[in-house]
């Protein structure tokens, strides 16, 4: 009845095929009768991901899986440790799958894998309202320093380019080492430290950076129990950008437990102050994050960050307050595609240079600065506005490219 298979059985029974790949789904009653639905339309995924890096010798294809190991091509680039693709081939069994690999020394490799999965309904989809982009930083705040310790290159200039246009003064430290250095000459207000580093590794950076600061509170408390008027002394260490306590420009300080105990410890009274930190890891396992904290850490982000966690954290801990775009762009899913294809003449509307600047940007895919060119766009061109905004959204950038020769 009503497209579903009938069979009579207790309430509890279950259909045939119980645990198998389509399997049917739990038993309705509809009388006295059990119901048992038809399940949902199966289909098969394939994923293949093809690179053109320096491939992968016959001989290493058969240990290419296994943890903590790595063909001679990836030993020569010393990075990585061996787990990603161990670790991926898990995840794709986890799914019914398995990654199959071809490659040719020196042209490429090709990663390919099929998982069976049902197909959802539109209606089964949550929809979630987009946040609004943070476009800046308000007036009459500190000037507000970041720290980024990150031996990956790509990594730290993801957070720098993010975090300078909005306002904040950005430094970074490829290693522990010079994150230490960087936090006694510059006085961050935050750090965002990588806890697994070559030279000096995070965890070994924030005890450093917690042990000073410890010894600079007790030796500013000494000095402010032997002056009458509590004066600072010339070894003040109160943060960069302070002037008196309770100014409007003061920054939060760490909440971070001091070795005796309790935030301020033995020294409720301290006017200093400790950089909050907050690392980042690679993983999110709840031992992790324990440990993590308990290391001196304020808080972490799992890697790769989101933009939005990652302002939602500053803000939470420094107090930061956002300016946020007003026009927020109309985000389309693939059935509210735009209904008429752009074509090159319909962008003669906009400056030759403007354009250009469009087609730079396609060709480097720089999503966010594409965004900006288009709130540049008269509000009455609506289908121009929504056309590129559809293409951006589904990182179409050589479609853009093309409509911008």
């Amino acid at each position: 009845g009503d497209g579903g298979m009938e069979r009579r059985g207790d309430a509890g029974t279950r259909g045939r095929g119980d645990g198998e790949m389509g399997r049917w789904g739990d038993g309705e009653i509809r009388g006295n009768r059990m119901i048992f639905l038809i399940p949902k339309q199966q289909t098969t995924i394939h994923f293949e991901v093809e690179d053109t890096g320096c491939g992968i010798a016959p001989e290493d294809i058969d240990t290419l899986f296994e943890a903590f190991v790595q063909t001679k091509a990836g030993q020569s680039l010393a990075e990585g440790t061996g787990l990603g693709l161990a670790i991926s081939q898990h995840f794709v069994q986890l799914m019914g799958g398995n990654i199959a690999v071809s490659s040719t020394l020196g042209g490429g490799s090709v990663f390919q894998f099929d998982i069976l999965c049902h197909l959802a309904c539109a209606a089964e989809v949550p929809t979630s309202q987009p946040n609004l982009r943070v476009i800046g930083l308000e007036p009459n705040q500190p000037q507000y320093r970041i720290l980024v310790v990150e031996d990956q290159w790509t990594n730290r200039q993801l957070l720098v380019k993010l975090l300078e246009p909005l306002g904040f003064e950005v430094r970074e430290a490829a290693n522990g080492q010079e994150g230490v250095s960087l936090w006694c000459s510059w006085k961050p207000d935050l750090i965002f430290m990588d806890i697994r580093m070559p030279v000096m590794d995070g965890y070994e950076a924030i005890r450093q950076i917690r042990a000073e600061e410890w010894g600079r509170r007790r030796n500013a408390e000494t000095r402010r129990r032997g002056e009458e008027s509590g004066r600072w002394g010339d070894g003040e260490t109160r943060r960069r950008g302070d002037t008196e306590i309770g100014d409007k420009f003061s920054i939060p300080n760490s909440q971070f437990p001091s070795p005796l105990g309790g935030i301020q410890g033995e020294f409720p009274n301290s006017q200093t102050t400790n950089t909050i930190i907050i690392a980042l890891t690679a993983g999110a396992f709840e031992s992790q994050r324990s440990f993590v904290l308990e290391s001196g850490c304020d808080d972490f982000i799992a890697k790769p960050c989101q933009e939005s966690i990652l302002l939602e954290k500053i803000a939470f801990h420094l107090g930061v307050r956002y300016l946020y775009d007003q026009l927020q762009l109309t985000s389309f899913t693939e059935s509210e595609a735009p209904q008429q294809k752009l074509i090159p003449k319909d962008l003669a509307i906009m400056p030759a240079e403007w354009i250009k600047r469009l087609h730079v940007a396609g060709l480097s895919a720089r999503a966010k600065q594409i965004r900006e060119l288009i709130e540049e766009i008269p509000k009455e061109n609506v289908a121009l506005i929504q056309s590129l905004t559809y293409m951006v959204n589904q990182l179409d950038f050589e479609q853009i490219v093309d409509l911008s020769k």
